[in-house]
């Protein structure tokens, strides 16, 4: 009769549940967008939490928030103010970002993260990227390649060691060169000069990357 509409976060703070799941990506908001995997992860998300009658609450973070006066992730804030249920996050990898991540888990806070498992609570999945880069190695490996550029990204950099081991596991003769180069920002003047450098001057004959924006 007076048109009253109910209000979410109103509702929320009456029942204590905000039925909104906050999904945490450690850069640049618009950076989301310009990347295959992680729409597909939004895509992916969204349906379940859709189905379950959840809805998605995207929490983007600027590279200079350590730079500010609070200096810590944004995530933090939505949990304080209980503007969310639960929190996923994907491709974190910066310490501070970590340490409270771990506290959240410590206090039972409902936490998913996409990545290898690095606490014993929470729940994980795990995207097989280790074994993806292997099996893109071998792919070049049996073409007859054994000096390969390897690029990496720096959200991935927490892999690469088990990459590498791996990989010397069962291609004891292969040379690969780590580049930490993947990244969206990652200019074209320097990806032509790891090309000079590793192509023309090392001799590496193939290049094998997850992820390049450039």
């Amino acid at each position: 009769y007076y048109q009253f509409v109910p209000n979410q976060f109103g509702r929320g703070l009456a029942k204590q549940q905000s039925e909104m799941v906050g999904v945490y990506f450690p850069y640049q908001p618009d950076s989301m967008f310009e990347n295959a995997y992680t729409l597909e992860l939004l895509k992916g998300i969204e349906k379940v939490l859709s189905a379950c009658g959840y809805s998605m609450v995207l929490i983007g973070e600027n590279l200079d928030y350590k730079s500010r006066k609070a200096s810590e992730p944004k995530f933090l804030e939505f949990i304080r103010q209980k503007k969310i249920d639960g929190l996923i996050l994907s491709g974190v990898s910066d310490e501070d970002q970590l340490k409270r991540i771990w506290q959240c888990m410590d206090e039972d806070y409902p936490i998913v993260y996409v990545g290898r498992k690095f606490h014993e609570r929470g729940m994980n999945v795990y995207a097989q990227l280790e074994t993806y880069m292997v099996e893109m190695l071998q792919v070049l490996y049996e073409k007859g390649h054994r000096r390969i550029l390897f690029y990496t990204s720096s959200l991935h950099r927490i892999y690469l060691d088990s990459i590498l081991k791996r990989a010397k596991e069962t291609m004891g003769d292969l040379n690969i060169f780590p580049v930490e180069g993947a990244d969206q920002d990652y200019p074209r003047e320097m990806v032509l000069a790891d090309l000079k450098e590793y192509v023309v001057k090392k001799g590496c004959t193939a290049i094998c990357t997850s992820l390049m924006g450039t």
